[in-house]
């Protein structure tokens, strides 16, 4: 154990005219882990010793391993965590975007340099940043005329969340010693959505869509199953259970392949499109290819229709709120819908008056004998 200045890869003594200009450095071995490390940061003797003390002390604590590791970041994303995520986790595609964005922050960092401080930095970066539109995108209306917000902070918590999921893998590896995630919070989430087709907006939608077929069975299904758009892209003709009347679905988020059975008129939808088709059953109408996007034609339709702040995925929400609305239990929605846990789906259950009320109101509206007594009252 020994501490001494280098010059130019040379060991330099009090006489050697370069001895200011030297560098401190640490040597030596220490249960039977030889050290050999440059303190820059030293600027006397005894400031060289004090850090060769500390990383004695390190080596006693098994942390020199960590010190010396020099994996990136990036490379370590993709070459360790993206390959493990691609064989373990259903929402691949959203991990690689979300690991995207952490590498455009952390770039070639290296992994044991990620504080607490460089995360909260992302977070406040992040917040900043302006969401893409997919209208622009699609030219559906100017650029002058969008008021696209910046990033949610639910969209950073699931980066986070992806974060904190490559530190923990990196510590298993003995990458770090510790995950900093562990110390940061997450920001706080505005309320659920409630968001969802009212009965006029639903007819509204529908009289739009009759001239889009390919759209109109896409809008149907998720109206009639609740199934996300992911899963009714990728339904091929040998997921049909033509004994069962029932179709199997991929995997989605933390689902495992399920098969579920379906209502006449879905099946009626769904057969009809398997007649024309050899293996997926929404094509693209010019390659014959897998329909991977409808975003432009969906975007448009609600335009047509008048329908505001819709996604595609508030028609799982429709589904739910009007399974709800006629009486189905909880158990019976949260199968439907493949959540794991009960409290994913009681999330619905708050809109259930205004919904209930809206159904009420087309019921009423359908019965007429009881124009006698709106017409004496307004006498």
């Amino acid at each position: 154990m020994a501490v001494y200045k280098r010059y130019k890869g040379n060991r330099v003594t009090r006489k050697d005219p370069n001895y200011n200009k030297g560098t401190w450095v640490a040597e030596g071995a220490i249960d039977g882990v030889r050290y050999h490390k440059s303190l820059k940061t030293a600027k006397t003797k005894d400031d060289a010793q004090t850090a060769e003390d500390l990383l004695i002390a390190q080596i006693h604590h098994g942390e020199l391993e960590f010190l010396k590791d020099k994996t990136h970041f990036t490379d370590y994303v993709d070459n360790v965590y993206l390959p493990n995520a691609y064989l373990h986790n259903p929402s691949y595609k959203q991990k690689v975007t979300e690991t995207n964005n952490l590498k455009k922050f952390f770039r070639d960092g290296y992994l044991k340099t990620i504080t607490p401080a460089n995360i909260e930095s992302y977070k406040k970066k992040r917040l900043s940043e302006k969401v893409h539109c997919q209208r622009c995108a699609h030219e559906l209306h100017t650029l002058s005329e969008c008021q696209s917000p910046t990033v949610s902070p639910s969209t950073v918590n699931r980066e986070l969340t992806t974060l904190s999921a490559i530190m923990s893998l990196a510590k298993t590896h003995r990458k770090i010693q510790e995950n900093p995630c562990q110390s940061v919070k997450k920001l706080p989430e505005p309320e659920p959505r409630e968001r969802y087709l009212t009965q006029v907006e639903k007819l509204r939608l529908l009289e739009v869509l009759q001239d889009k077929k390919q759209l109109l069975a896409i809008v149907l299904i998720a109206l009639f199953t609740g199934w996300r758009r992911g899963q009714i892209l990728s339904l091929r003709k040998t997921n049909l259970n033509y004994e069962n009347q029932a179709v199997t679905l991929i995997r989605s988020k933390q689902q495992k392949q399920r098969t579920v059975p379906v209502a006449v008129r879905t099946w009626l939808i769904l057969t009809s499109l398997a007649k024309d088709k050899e293996d997926f059953l929404f094509t693209h109408p010019r390659t014959g290819a897998r329909l991977k996007t409808f975003s432009k034609s969906w975007h448009s339709a609600l335009d047509d229709a008048g329908i505001k702040e819709f996604r595609f995925h508030d028609l799982r929400h429709t589904f739910a709120t009007e399974l709800l609305s006629i009486g189905a239990t909880e158990k019976m929605i949260q199968t439907s819908l493949g959540h794991s846990n009960v409290k994913t789906t009681q999330i619905y259950s708050h809109v259930l008056d205004d919904n209930l009320r809206t159904v009420l109101e087309v019921l009423t509206n359908n019965v007429k004998q009881d124009t006698i007594f709106v017409s004496s009252e307004n006498n």
